[in-house]
């Protein structure tokens, strides 16, 4: 791939920063789902209602967090690939061009 110019430390930072943010998504969607009781809200009329309405927010924020999880993995291990492909890429051309 002569000609090729390509920074692979912005691969290489870009993969970094993913990876870092897999962790931090990671350890976020831990705490989810959380389970509400009607007891959170005392003798609160609809107390049982708004318990089930705060497990649903829980299962959704519960859902998100692993979708940008799946997506952020997807992102760390598409840089690396990219990266490794490209130097395979630019190793073959230069042994071509000899």
């Amino acid at each position: 791939m002569a000609g090729l110019d390509l920074q692979y430390k912005a691969l290489d930072d870009g993969q970094t920063v993913a990876g870092e943010l897999v962790k931090d998504y990671r350890a976020a969607a831990g705490d989810y789902p959380a389970t509400a009781s009607s007891l959170m809200f005392g003798k609160l009329d609809g107390a049982s209602a708004l318990a089930g309405l705060l497990d649903s927010v829980e299962k959704i924020a519960s859902e998100d967090l692993e979708y940008a999880h799946r997506r952020l993995s997807g992102v760390e291990s598409g840089l690396e690939e990219v990266e490794t492909n490209t130097r395979k890429a630019t190793k073959a051309g230069d042994v071509a061009a000899v």
